[in-house]
């Protein structure tokens, strides 16, 4: 399990978490959603790394997402 928050300060409770960029988190989200990686759509929720999931699962999420990181960090600050 895990997640990710878009964050110039660690996230360690509910309080850090709601502080994080959602508008960044947003961008994230469709960015992926474009080379069909479906991610829970809020930052609040938890993804799920299962069994089902293949290696070739997790490589193209891998993959995709050191594609949109960068526009992710060239976005500007809330």
């Amino acid at each position: 399990m895990l997640s990710a928050h878009f964050s110039a300060i660690p996230v360690s409770d509910c309080a850090s978490s709601m502080a994080s960029d959602a508008k960044r988190f947003a961008h994230f989200f469709h960015a992926l959603l474009k080379h069909g990686i479906y991610l829970p759509p809020s930052a609040y929720e938890a993804w799920f790394v299962s069994a089902m999931h293949s290696d070739e699962d997790i490589e193209r999420t891998v993959a995709a997402a050191h594609l949109v990181l960068p526009q992710v960090a060239a976005m500007p600050a809330k």
